[in-house]
């Protein structure tokens, strides 16, 4: 899910430099197209793998609650972003407080959620709960017609400082093993 995280963090540093006459502007409707797409992909493919599983295995609903809500929140905001004009003052604003729900929930997800995951799963568990997660996330991405976002190739350092902590690309099965 690293991986996800640092392609859902690239679209949305990505949707910033699209404000109202900058170079990128022409790009914005795309952007949001992908980000929306990549998000509902990864939701849906985090809650019915890797959360399913965390709770199977603790009867603790708090991680996937936290995760589905943050999900949720992120999806609105996309779609807000998407029917907003260019122009829109508060369009600024929203692409800010989507950098900073991904920022918090994937910091959250980094220093609570993967670590239980560690505990709670062998090494063979969670490669192929990674696998599962691929499979479906891919899954998603071809059910809306689409081809899948490449992983960002650019380190995350190099992008707006509230993108977020990773400093690298990493696959779900490296993050978990």
């Amino acid at each position: 899910m690293t991986a996800e995280h640092d392609r859902l963090r690239f679209l949305a540093a990505a949707l910033r430099l699209t404000q109202d006459g900058a170079p990128m502007q022409s790009m914005r409707p795309l952007l949001i197209d992908r980000l929306s797409d990549a998000l509902e992909a990864h939701s849906s493919a985090a809650e019915q793998c890797f959360y399913a599983e965390l709770l199977a295995r603790t009867g603790n609903e708090q991680p996937a609650r936290r995760a589905v809500e943050a999900h949720g929140e992120a999806a609105l905001l996309v779609d807000e972003l998407a029917d907003m004009e260019t122009t829109d003052a508060a369009w600024q604003t929203a692409v800010e407080r989507l950098t900073g729900l991904f920022k918090a929930q994937f910091t959250q997800e980094a220093e609570e959620v993967i670590p239980l995951a560690k505990t709670l799963l062998d090494r063979e568990r969670a490669l192929r709960l990674g696998e599962r997660y691929d499979d479906a996330r891919r899954g998603w991405i071809e059910a809306f017609g689409r081809q899948p976002v490449p992983a960002p190739t650019i380190p995350a350092a190099s992008l707006p400082a509230s993108s977020g902590p990773n400093t690298e690309t990493r696959t779900d099965r490296q993050a978990l093993a």
